[in-house]
Order: C-alpha cells, then sequence, then structure tokens
C-alpha cells in the first residue's frame, strides 16, 4: 500500500506478470499495476492477490518519473475480469495431463466488480476481447 498522490487515497502497487497481449504492447514480461483503494479502505474483494489469474485493460498512468512505466486498471475495478473458479480446474486438469494447456482453449474470465454501475459483459474470454480489438 502506498500514498504518493495525495494523504488520502491508498494505491496497492502490484508487479504483475503478463501472458499475452490482446492490444497494445509492453516493455517486459511484468508491468506494475497501480490499483486505487487497499485492504484497509475495504475494497479487498477487488484488489488483485497473489496467484490470480485475470484479463486486465488497463491505461497508463501518465505520472512523472518512476510511475510512468506504472498503469492503472480503466475504471478504478471495471477492468479487472477474474478466471472463474470452474475454468481453473480445467486449466489445472490439463497441465497435470499435457504440460500445458492447448492453444485452443479459452479460459473463462468474470466480472469482479459487478456493481460498478456500467453495463459491461459478466464473462469474457480472450478471443471475445481479441474480436472488438483487432483492427
Amino acid at each position: 500500500m502506498i500514498r504518493d498522490i495525495d494523504d488520502i487515497t491508498d494505491f496497492t502497487l502490484l508487479d504483475v506478470k503478463v501472458s499475452q497481449t490482446l492490444k497494445g504492447t509492453v516493455n517486459s514480461g511484468s508491468i506494475i499495476v497501480r490499483q486505487t483503494g487497499s485492504a484497509e479502505q475495504g475494497s479487498a474483494e477487488t484488489l488483485l492477490q497473489t496467484g490470480d489469474v485475470v484479463m486486465l485493460f488497463l491505461t497508463p498512468t501518465d505520472l512523472p518519473g518512476e510511475q510512468s512505466s506504472q498503469y492503472y486498471v480503466t475504471g478504478a475495478t471495471a477492468g479487472v475480469y477474474r478466471v472463474t473458479d470452474d475454468t481453473q480446474q480445467s486449466w489445472n486438469v490439463l497441465r497435470s495431463q499435457h504440460g500445458n494447456a492447448s492453444d485452443a482453449w479459452q479460459p473463462v474470465f468474470e466480472r469482479v466488480n459487478v456493481d460498478s454501475g456500467d453495463e459491461l459483459p459478466s464473462e469474457l474470454t480472450p478471443a471475445q476481447v481479441y474480436e472488438q480489438v483487432k483492427d
């Protein structure tokens, strides 16, 4: 947890391993995601946790200095989709049987914050997102 923008707002900084980018580019295999909130500010259910498999919609921070390479989650928490429990179990079975999951296998991601006041899909796959952003 860090308060480096003002004295009120908590940010949680997370080192996120990027396995695939559907639009845009990243300079390395991992990025720093700056999530608004902390466990102390009552937003723990939407904060990313170690080991989470997620699909993130991100925006560059446009902050100065070393913070310029960090990313915000688009829409505060609206841009966080976490792999479903069923999908995670399927992934684990595939990995145990084949070493790696098939390229044709498409995980299903559930929206973490369903009460953010917008009309985003409750579930997404990478293929669905790619169809929307490929042009």
